[in-house]
């Protein structure tokens, strides 16, 4: 079993309202969505422009099930909304759309820069005149005691 899956299995046993504050984390999010299987993050970057319901089989087929398999792991942890045609039971007839705190976030993630914690105050000054031994020097210093 992989470390993804590990952290599904937790996510999916957590009551609805921990993981909708879970979800209006930036962080959080994108574990989430690393921890997906690769079909299942690739829906989910595909949706995370898109506002409204999509149905997905017209993108993907499911001869082999990851399809559904990928939907259902997706649903458990809350990250995807479903809504299933009235006449139609299989795969083609689900329409898909992401959570919207959770799309939230990982539109945030993809859009903005130094969103990490820790990137605050840490640039570096930026001198445009820098002298290639300059930078070199101060690198070694840095990384390579």
């Amino acid at each position: 079993m992989r470390a993804g899956d590990v952290i599904l299995m937790h996510l999916a046993e957590l009551p609805k309202a921990s993981l909708a504050n879970l979800y209006n984390d930036l962080w959080t999010a994108v574990a989430v969505l690393r921890s997906l299987p690769p079909l299942a993050r690739q829906i989910v970057l595909r949706l995370v422009y898109l506002d409204g319901y999509v149905d997905v089989s017209q993108w993907i087929s499911d001869e082999q099930g990851e399809l559904t398999e990928s939907l259902a792991k997706m649903k458990k942890v809350r990250v995807i909304k479903l809504k299933k045609n009235k006449d139609d039971s299989t795969v083609q007839g689900i329409q898909v759309q992401l959570e919207s705190s959770f799309r939230d976030q990982l539109r945030r993630s993809l859009a903005e820069r130094n969103t990490a914690p820790f990137m605050k105050g840490r640039e570096a000054d930026r001198d445009e005149n820098t002298a290639p031994d300059a930078l070199r020097n101060w690198a070694q210093k840095r990384w390579e005691s």
